[in-house]
């Protein structure tokens, strides 16, 4: 596309103080972008092929600081010098010869320190006259460029002590360059600078000054601010401002700009001790946190910090409500108020203070407890010890506490079951009725001392069986016995018996004689009715003198008495 800029399309005539040639001057002025204009092209006489071409399509300005820009018209007399000067194009002065009725002077270009009307003044002469006739004083239109211009941030709401990002950006939509740019910007206090990052120029952060240079049309440069944030800030809204923008060409809008931004220093999360309501031993609770946020913001995680030796703490959550509990439960049969635990919680990305849960375990009476038994057994008429172990976590017991009872009262009476310590264990001694056996079921009662109320016991039942043992028979004493020489002695009485089983005077006895020449053991002779037994004894003829007998009895399982 042809683009241009029409100056003048003007007719003058000048008289020169050495003739009176007529100046004929036809001029305008056209720019380019990327295309440096050829002075030495072919114009083939045609005006519109003087026009440079360009890619920016404007029709009534000239791009500022822009790469070209050319100024031609048509000319008279040939082979006179065509002079051109503007205070803000650049070269200021540029002379060129009238050919062929034609003048192309260039390239120059305009900076566009001032815009529409007020600069870039530029007159057009002939040198070649003495008076240095002037053709043409036309201004020159500067295009009003636009560089927007922002500052943002990486974290608007960022806490203490945090590294945030700013970040400054300047945009130049032309159509013109930006030349010689400075963008100021001084930290607040309330800013620690750490670090800046760009390709584009240098920051000072002492000055606050970031020297760009040029920004062409159609470039974006950036300026990365690293900082950190100041302690005693929370809560505090900071704001960090472009405070000065130096432009050698004019900014034609501000309405992009963005030039300050503030952040929100967020508060953290304030999680607070507690004392919650007290529960059993050996159940679980669920504990309510509780903390507070500045900002009003709703805490989103919790954390479980540490627990003292004898409580666990499990799952730790924050519904969406911002409310956070944890389920707390002691160690089997712990009590007190010397448990607890630390807990955190998380809002809005920050994490709290640790915070301390007290937590106060109510006792509960634990059964006490008696170790399994077993079965046991014993002979009759012999007394068995038996070893019971007892424990109660809550309180001390001692033998005492402990009781017994039995089913079959004529083999073991309950006075008969006697309970003493033993070391650090209880005994219980079983003495079972003279010459009696069989089984019998004891109860043992542990009872504890009520700490706290009410009271608990424990009771174990276990079978003592009491064997059967062959007891010996019994004899009665005979009292001394006389009789004359040559004499039977008969009707000699005694009773004998066996708890265990019959006993028969015919059967059952027998005897020794310590003087057989007297009395003979092998004559004595046994009778009777049941157990009571007569006995008759012959001496030997002619025979007298002190014989002991000794009467026995001997039941059926071999013992005798």
């Amino acid at each position: 596309m042809l683009s241009r800029l029409v100056l003048a399309l003007i007719l003058f005539s000048c008289m020169s103080s050495n003739n009176s040639t007529n100046v004929v001057v036809r001029g305008h002025v056209e720019y380019e972008g990327p295309v440096v204009f050829d002075p030495n092209g072919t114009l083939n006489n045609d005006p519109t092929e003087m026009l440079l071409e360009g890619n920016i399509d404007l029709v009534d300005c000239v791009p500022s600081a822009k790469a070209v820009v050319g100024i031609t018209g048509f000319c008279s007399p040939n082979n006179t010098e065509i002079g051109i000067n503007s205070p803000d194009m650049n070269p200021a002065s540029v002379v060129c010869p009238c050919s062929n009725g034609q003048y192309i002077c260039g390239p120059v270009n305009f900076v566009g320190n001032m815009h529409n009307g007020l600069n870039p003044l530029i007159n057009i002469l002939n040198t070649s006259f003495e008076n240095l006739s002037l053709l043409e004083n036309r201004v020159i239109n500067i295009c009003d460029n636009d560089l927007k211009t922002t500052i943002s941030v990486n974290n608007l709401a960022p806490a203490e002590g945090d590294t945030i990002i700013y970040t400054i950006t300047s945009e130049n939509f032309g159509p013109g360059n930006m030349t010689n740019v400075e963008i100021k910007n001084l930290l607040p206090s309330e800013l620690i600078y750490q670090s800046d990052n760009t390709i584009t120029g240098s920051y000072d952060p002492l000055t606050g000054i970031w020297e760009i240079g040029d920004i062409t049309d159609g470039s974006i440069v950036t300026l990365d601010i690293i900082v950190k944030v100041g302690s005693g800030l929370n809560g505090a809204v900071v704001t960090n401002s472009i405070s000065n923008l130096n432009l050698e060409q004019v900014d034609g809008s501000d309405t992009n700009d963005t030039l300050s931004i503030d952040i929100d220093v967020n508060s953290p999360v304030v999680a607070s001790d507690i004392n919650p309501v007290a529960f059993d031993e050996d159940t679980s609770e669920v504990i309510t946190l509780s903390y507070s946020d500045p900002d009003g913001d709703i805490a989103t995680a919790c954390n479980i910090v540490s627990t003292t030796a004898n409580v666990s703490v499990v799952g730790c959550s924050c519904d969406g409500a911002g409310v956070c509990s944890a389920t707390a439960q002691g160690s089997l049969n712990i009590n007190g108020t010397s448990e607890s635990f630390t807990y955190t919680v998380t809002a809005d990305g920050l994490t709290s203070n640790a915070a301390t849960a007290s937590l106060t375990i109510n006792p509960v009476n634990d059964e006490p407890v008696i170790d399994n038994v077993g079965s046991q057994s014993g002979p009759e008429d012999i007394a068995k010890e038996v070893i019971i172990k007892i424990s109660d976590v809550d309180s001390t017991l001692t033998c005492s506490n402990l009781s017994g009872v039995s089913s079959n009262q004529a083999l073991l009476p309950n006075a008969s079951i006697v309970i003493s310590a033993s070391g650090s264990d209880c005994k219980a001694t079983l003495t079972p009725a003279d010459d009696q056996f069989g089984s019998t079921n004891i109860t043992l009662t542990l009872e504890d001392n009520g700490m706290p109320l009410p009271s608990l016991s424990d009771s174990e039942v276990f079978t003592y069986t009491v064997i059967n043992t062959n007891d010996a028979p019994t004899i009665d004493d005979v009292l001394d016995q006389s009789t004359d020489e040559d004499t039977t002695k008969s009707g000699i009485s005694f009773n004998i018996g066996d708890i265990d089983g019959p006993v028969t005077c015919t059967g059952s006895m027998s005897l020794t004689s310590s003087d057989n020449s007297i009395i003979d053991a092998s004559g004595a002779i046994f009778s009777g009715s049941g157990t009571s037994c007569l006995l008759s004894l012959t001496p030997k003829a002619d025979k007298f003198g002190p014989v002991t007998i000794t009467l026995e009895v001997e039941d059926n399982g071999g013992l005798t008495a």
